[in-house]
């Protein structure tokens, strides 16, 4: 019984540890052209150790279908179309995925992660927007469908947009 006590409390002190005020939570977000080609995963979780991130979400992925798993002590959760292209995705380290409430695929281009903190959730959302070259209806699309989203994350979590 004291053991798995012991571990709940360990688990609350993590969680208490991201995303406060008292101490340095390091995001970030990278287009990285793509990760379906052989390495590049481990390379991108590796710059994710070297500056020391939190959290990274993930642009243009170009990966297919959508799951979540874990890679060298990363968690990544990921949501893409049918073909390689396009795609979005989020990296937590091992102590932030102990945070995570749940997740969210929304299209190829969003995906959003809720996350408890000590005082309240944070909801995390990674977009990858259309270009200015893309069809008017396409951003059109994706701008009403994120706004949509936005509008309906619950009004007491932080919201972060990557």
């Amino acid at each position: 019984m004291k053991s798995s006590s012991k571990s709940r409390e360990e688990a609350i002190t993590q969680i208490r540890g991201i995303l406060t005020a008292k101490q340095i939570t390091r995001i970030g977000t990278w287009n990285v052209r793509t990760a379906f080609s052989t390495g590049k995963l481990a390379q991108v979780i590796n710059e994710m150790k070297m500056q020391q991130l939190k959290i990274l979400g993930i642009s243009e992925m170009r990966w297919t279908g959508s799951g979540k798993f874990v890679s060298e002590n990363t968690t990544v959760i990921y949501l893409n179309g049918e073909k390689h292209e396009r795609g979005v995705g989020i990296l937590f380290d091992k102590t932030t995925e102990k945070a995570i409430i749940n997740w969210e695929p929304v299209s190829d281009r969003i995906i959003t992660a809720q996350l408890k903190t000590r005082f309240t959730n944070v909801t995390i959302v990674q977009v990858y927007a259309p270009t200015e070259t893309a069809w008017d209806a396409e951003k059109d699309d994706f701008y009403e469908q994120l706004n949509e989203l936005i509008s309906g994350a619950p009004s007491y979590d932080s919201n972060g947009r990557l």
